[in-house]
């Protein structure tokens, strides 16, 4: 066999991505990344295009003899910002999480 330098393999997936929540599986080809050829471009554009959540992401893929066009959803990994409870107004849940933050621990407590 031989590596074909033109396309990208998917060699891994992560969990929770969206790879992982499509179609794509391990050791597709990917032949045509939003259009272009994958050699036509840079890691940083490559990873600057899939890291643009809530597009949809244009792959052409070969799995075996066969090649498939694929949109791939694009989500967020994070939620900015937060969902925060009803419960109490933002400004206290902030304050709470600092005073905690800030306290000593109990080893450091029975240090002094």
């Amino acid at each position: 066999g031989y590596l074909d330098t033109n396309v990208l393999s998917l060699l891994r997936i992560q969990p929770d991505s969206a790879a992982s929540k499509s179609e794509l599986m391990l050791d597709d080809q990917i032949l045509l990344f939003d259009g272009k050829e994958p050699k036509d471009l840079s890691m940083f554009e490559i990873h600057q295009r899939q890291t643009q959540a809530g597009t949809v992401l244009p792959l052409r893929i070969r799995r075996g003899d066969q090649e498939t066009d694929i949109a791939l959803p694009l989500g967020y990994s994070f939620e900015y910002p937060p969902k925060w409870s009803n419960e109490k107004n933002v400004l206290d849940q902030f304050n709470e999480f600092l005073e905690k933050d800030n306290k000593p621990s109990e080893s450091e407590s029975a240090g002094k």
